[in-house]
């Protein structure tokens, strides 16, 4: 009477433990998959921050270009309005 009732227990045990380690299977690939997606995104990130940082230096040449040009422009009006007083 004892053994159908160890057996019982042992189907029991090892079904458990079949079960558990299909979730543990499931579990690593999961992870698998998310840290797969973490480098992909980290990827991402860097490439992001490198076409911003290119960018920034874009900004900051047309600024400095702007800058120049608007010297410029400020010294061809102060130099047509010195000819124009000497004309006068």
């Amino acid at each position: 009477m004892v053994y159908p009732l160890i057996s019982n227990i042992v189907r029991r045990y090892i079904l458990v433990v079949c079960l558990l380690q299909e979730k543990l299977s499931e579990s690593a690939a999961s992870e698998a998959r998310l840290e797969e997606e973490l480098r992909r995104l980290r990827q991402s990130l860097d490439d992001v921050d490198s076409q911003l940082t290119r960018a920034e230096l874009v900004r900051r040449t047309l600024d400095a270009d702007n800058h120049r040009l608007k010297m410029t422009v400020n010294d061809k009006e102060t130099e047509t309005q010195a000819s124009l007083f000497l004309l006068i």
